[in-house]
């Protein structure tokens, strides 16, 4: 009599039996100033997004502004602007442009997986900096470059 094997079973194609997802964030994406600096907005569209990616269909991801603000509870406008942010920070760009009177959504591709079989991963987000702010009130920064004390001038008071 043969012993029942314990642990996961593998079918002759050398899937699991169990069809689970899963999608990794690896280090280098998470510690990335780009991933970090994310809307969570943006994050839950990109879930939503990797959600559909089944290892080989990358560039036909499809996920319009409708179903991502019914599915994930979020405004059409947000949903727009989550997928602008998206695309700024290098992890998703536009492979089809949608439209909208023919009820075409626009297809994506994510640039941390293959868009071809045999080809590596973009990962455009490692190349995205923040932008260096400048203090929005320019008289406090401001320094004469003579070395010289600038004194404010007073007011005449005329009483």
């Amino acid at each position: 009599m043969r012993k029942a094997r314990k642990g996961r079973g593998v079918l002759p194609n050398g899937r699991s039996e169990r069809e689970e997802r899963f999608f990794m964030l690896t280090y280098s994406m998470g510690h990335s100033p780009a991933w970090r600096s994310l809307s969570g907005a943006a994050i839950k569209v990109l879930i939503e997004l990797r959600c559909h990616y089944n290892g080989r269909n990358n560039g036909q991801l499809f996920l319009s502004y409708g179903d991502a603000s019914k599915r994930l509870y979020l405004s059409r406008s947000t949903v727009k602007r989550a997928f602008d942010e998206l695309q700024a920070k290098g992890f998703l760009h536009k492979t089809r442009q949608g439209a909208r009177h023919c009820r075409l959504a626009s297809t994506w591709a994510v640039t941390d997986c293959p868009l071809k079989q045999g080809e590596s991963p973009t990962r455009d987000w490692r190349h995205w900096q923040p932008v260096k702010n400048k203090t929005s009130v320019p008289w406090r920064d401001h320094k004469p470059s003579d070395g010289a004390i600038v004194v404010p001038m007073e007011r005449d008071c005329a009483a």
